[in-house]
């Protein structure tokens, strides 16, 4: 998703996440897709990016990172 998408939909939007945990910025404007979920907000852009700065730390999706913490570090 673009910049454009957001052009004219005010200064808020909704931060989702989807089952894997990953997390993006949404136009006001738009449904949620299926798979996501509403997690933040509608929150002014910036505090939407802190929001998820904050709480998307591990950036592998949710399954990955759980098989390579059960696997152990590769040698």
């Amino acid at each position: 998703m673009t910049a454009d998408a957001f052009a004219g939909v005010g200064d808020s939007c909704p931060g989702l996440r989807n089952e894997e945990f990953q997390h993006s910025l949404w136009p006001m404007n738009r449904a949620v897709p299926g798979g996501w979920q509403i997690c933040s907000g509608p929150s002014p852009y910036q505090g939407c990016m802190e929001y998820i700065r904050d709480h998307w730390t591990d950036m592998r999706p949710a399954g990955l990172s759980t098989v390579q913490i059960l696997e152990g570090p590769r040698r």
